[in-house]
């Protein structure tokens, strides 16, 4: 049977490697840089492999984080209450982005490579299609990066009355989500490739302290 420190190395290891994999696969993601609808109908379904693979990675890489804060949960107690209320805002978050990747990786590619090869007479209802697909996408996205935030300043509660590296990460995530938070709330923050990119980055800041912890025999 794997030790509890084994696991917490296990989980620490995911949490590092996919916050970096996930930051170098929103480097790849796909844009549309075409005007024409037609064209943009034919790039969309040129990039359509690439689409499902970066998209893909990203829910596959969701749920290993999810599996990783899991254990970190269950090491923190799960008898906590701001430990319970992160791992389900988190949980949350996790469904809502593999809904809004579903959708912007796989749904939306899909039904235009489908209209293209077999109804024509709809290409000119793509405009449409898109700004449908660009809302449910951002409406999920955007629930996902306030849970998401949520959740890490709610386990930053439960560990910043800790030793000074604790304390410092956990100051690290409570900036970070509470900053999040606000900007998303505000209005202030679009999630554009831009924009994810940087709520990304920012987040794995704080997924690498963490990581740092479980590796390090510096959290209990």
């Amino acid at each position: 049977m794997t030790s509890n420190y084994s696991n917490n190395q296990i989980a620490g290891f995911v949490i590092a490697v996919s916050s970096i994999l996930s930051i170098a696969i929103i480097a790849h993601h796909p844009t549309i840089n075409a005007r024409e609808i037609s064209s943009q109908v034919t790039e969309v379904v040129a990039e359509m492999k690439l689409n499902n693979m970066v998209h893909g990675s990203l829910i596959g890489l969701l749920f290993l984080n999810l599996s990783a804060f899991t254990i970190y949960s269950t090491m923190r107690g799960l008898q906590n209450l701001l430990v319970v209320l992160a791992l389900l805002a988190y949980l949350m978050s996790t469904i809502m982005m593999t809904g809004a990747a579903l959708m912007n990786g796989f749904i939306f590619p899909t039904f235009l490579q489908n209209v293209a090869q077999n109804h024509q007479h709809l290409l000119e209802l793509t405009p449409l299609i898109k700004i449908f697909s660009w809302n449910v996408n951002q409406t999920l996205a955007n629930t996902s990066v306030i849970a998401t935030s949520c959740a890490i300043a709610l386990w930053s509660l439960n560990l910043i009355h800790s030793n000074l590296v604790q304390r410092v990460i956990a100051l690290i995530g409570l900036g970070v989500g509470v900053t999040i938070t606000i900007l998303m709330l505000g209005g202030w923050l679009a999630l554009d490739l831009t924009g994810m990119t940087w709520v990304v980055v920012a987040q794995s800041i704080w997924n690498l302290g963490i990581a740092y912890l479980l590796m390090s025999k510096k959290i209990s």
